[in-house]
């Protein structure tokens, strides 16, 4: 039980994709402009850290953050960023809400987009940046569970591909390196912690200038005005239906 519990600290700390509350919100103008906002929401975590910590919990942090700040000088601090991404990064800001006590635990980024294929590109680097807040200001967290060495990150979206092109979103699965899902020793701890009652939830929401014409999907849901589209699925879709995850929407 401890080993899936520190996988799924491990997965919130270092990739955005796959926390327990992850939201990806798109919203698209008529000429192609708009902004991306990726937000994780860990708070569900904190009462098992809390329960299984041991005497290490004393080590959680415990002041208070609420926060917006500027990413405008913080791309050097981050390792591995290209300089396309760099440049990106400085269009952002970043949201901070933590609260150990409390049981809060929120990481948001929001970022300008000039044109679709920047849409992509964003999500790549939000990975990145909220990886590394998350990392600074909750490492202990990790160390809370003890000193086991944790497995090879990934993410449920690693296994789409994405596209987004003017009038069309679309998800679809790729089936070559799906194949191999079941030696993803990340993901699979993860599954088996939704048998706890702990699942790992994704919603997508696309905010369109103008209705949907048509739309495909499992796990897709549309506002009355059919301008705004939401997805949402979850690890046991993941493996069990990952056609969930894959929708094409037409507007």
């Amino acid at each position: 039980m401890k080993r899936s519990l520190l996988a799924i600290f491990s997965l919130v700390l270092i990739t955005l994709t796959s926390c327990l509350e992850n939201t990806q919100e798109v919203t698209i103008n008529e000429d192609g402009t708009g902004t991306v906002k990726n937000t994780a929401d860990m708070g569900g975590l904190i009462p098992l850290v809390k329960q299984f910590g041991g005497d290490k919990i004393n080590e959680l942090p415990e002041q208070k953050i609420d926060t917006t700040i500027s990413l405008s000088k913080g791309a050097d601090s981050i390792p591995d960023l290209n300089e396309k991404e760099k440049e990106l990064m400085k269009t952002g800001t970043m949201t901070m809400l933590m609260d150990m006590p409390g049981e809060k635990m929120a990481f948001g980024l929001n970022f300008p987009i000039k044109s679709l294929d920047q849409v992509q590109e964003i999500n790549s680097l939000s990975s990145k940046v909220l990886a590394d807040a998350i990392k600074n200001q909750a490492g202990n967290g990790a160390a809370a569970l003890g000193g086991q060495e944790m497995p090879k990150i990934s993410s449920m979206d690693e296994y789409f591909i994405t596209s987004f092109s003017p009038g069309l979103i679309e998800k679809k699965l790729n089936k070559e390196k799906y194949a191999g899902v079941d030696n993803d020793e990340f993901l699979t701890s993860m599954k088996q912690t939704s048998s706890m009652g702990l699942v790992v939830k994704n919603t997508y929401i696309y905010n369109l200038p103008r209705p949907v014409t048509k739309a495909e999907g499992k796990g897709v849901t549309l506002s009355a005005d059919k301008k705004k589209v939401i997805i949402e699925a979850d690890i046991t879709d993941f493996f069990d239906e990952p056609g969930k995850f894959e929708y094409r929407i037409e507007y």
